[in-house]
């Protein structure tokens, strides 16, 4: 299985705060059957996190990266970014500065839902200009979203101007979030809007760890085993080469 949605690498963000805690959480992973991890740090423009850029990122990422080969460990790590739009990103967005996912053409974009910065425009404004300069988008986990919770159809509209869905683990099993999230989450995975489902893990305890194989096993039986291998090894995978995702 592969991961491509946590905070994985140290001192950068609300995630793993110092090198031993991304040992922990890789332990973890490994134990979980991960095979491969993309690390997306926050990376918020005009915000907190907004010295995030490729550069600044790739400092701690190679000093992990280096210390899990020397260590030996089964598993695969890659760079990217959790990236917000808010109006202070526009000039990211315009001059080519986002971390993309492996330094391939794919976003993952994160809507300001409970933290961030100004918003002047609608989310479709933001997703748009994205889209506009080249990039794809995969929308993180838009069943926290109010605007999807108040109205599913949003789903439809941004699927129509080409972006893609990431869920998280923690929104599809018992109690790993709030029920009208979980309900939402579902609704995803069975219309068609759910690509990708990541774990968003922040720790190496509680329920945002970096795991999928309790989900793996959840989609097999309510949906398919073609489904579950497709959101949580296939299109993952893509989000790593940059090739097309099945959907």
């Amino acid at each position: 299985m592969i991961d491509t949605h946590c905070h994985v690498v140290f001192g950068v963000d609300d995630g793993a705060q110092c090198i031993e805690d991304s040992l922990r959480m890789i332990d973890v992973a490994v134990k979980h059957g991960m095979t491969k991890i993309l690390c997306t740090p926050h990376s918020i423009p005009g915000h907190r996190y907004q010295r995030n850029t490729l550069e600044y990122l790739s400092k701690n990422f190679e000093v992990l990266k280096a210390k899990i080969e020397e260590c030996n460990y089964p598993i695969e790590l890659y760079l990217g970014s959790e990236f917000q739009a808010t109006d202070d990103s526009i000039e990211w967005i315009k001059e080519h500065k986002v971390v993309t996912l492996n330094k391939t053409n794919r976003v993952l974009a994160e809507l300001p839902w409970y933290y961030g910065g100004k918003t002047s425009h609608s989310e479709e404004y933001y997703l748009q200009l994205l889209l506009d300069e080249g990039y794809r988008v995969i929308v993180a986990h838009p069943e926290r979203y109010e605007s999807v919770q108040k109205d599913f159809t949003t789903l439809k509209r941004w699927r129509e101007m080409g972006c893609f869905f990431q869920v998280n683990r923690t929104s599809l099993i018992k109690n790993g979030e709030a029920p009208h999230v979980q309900d939402v989450a579902w609704r995803m995975v069975k219309e068609g809007y759910c690509d990708v489902i990541a774990s968003d893990a922040h720790g190496y305890i509680g329920m945002r760890i970096n795991r999928l194989d309790d989900i793996y096993e959840i989609l097999e039986q309510e949906i398919s085993p073609e489904f579950a291998r497709r959101v949580c090894v296939d299109n993952p995978n893509c989000s790593i080469t940059g090739d097309e995702y099945k959907i």
